[in-house]
């Protein structure tokens, strides 16, 4: 069940309110997504990307038609596979890192909420109206999520999952 309302916490760190930037948002009714590196948790959007085998790569080759496998084994499969797969993974990290998210709670009295993203108190709260805003609740998992790149490899060159 949706909640009424939902909650941003903003901090304010001096006396000058000309220099605060989350004053300055709310003044100008802006919105400021983040990125998974500006979360305050580590682990927050962390990703463990799962690499494949030689072997599973060598198997992947043999799918292919005689270009593509040609193509395949000079990038994934010559003395220098380990560089290329490496700017694959980091093309598909960069493109995790494009995912914007505005993070907000459904609790308006919370003391850590307070204590961690309102400046240790020192800062305020918006109250949101949830009608218009499409929101998902985070889930947090005991474990880091995985991330197979296989699955991307197979699907960029036509091949079924």
């Amino acid at each position: 069940m949706r909640p009424d309302s939902l909650y941003k916490y903003c901090p304010i760190y001096s006396d000058n309110f000309e220099n605060e930037r989350s004053i300055e948002n709310l003044i100008n009714s802006h919105a400021v997504f983040s990125n998974r590196h500006n979360f305050n948790d580590l682990f927050d959007s962390k990703i463990d990307f799962i690499r494949p085998t030689r072997a599973k790569l060598k198997k992947l080759a043999s799918e292919m038609n005689a270009k593509m496998r040609s193509d395949f084994k000079r990038d994934f499969l010559g003395e220098d596979w380990e560089e290329k797969y490496l700017a694959v993974e980091q093309e598909i990290s960069r493109v995790f890192d494009r995912y914007l998210y505005y993070c907000l709670t459904d609790k308006p009295d919370s003391n850590l909420m307070w204590s961690h993203y309102a400046n240790s108190h020192k800062g305020f709260c918006i109250e949101w109206s949830s009608e218009f805003i499409n929101a998902d609740k985070v889930r947090y998992e005991s474990e880091i999520a995985k991330f197979d790149v296989f699955d991307i490899l197979r699907s960029t060159y036509g091949l079924p999952l």
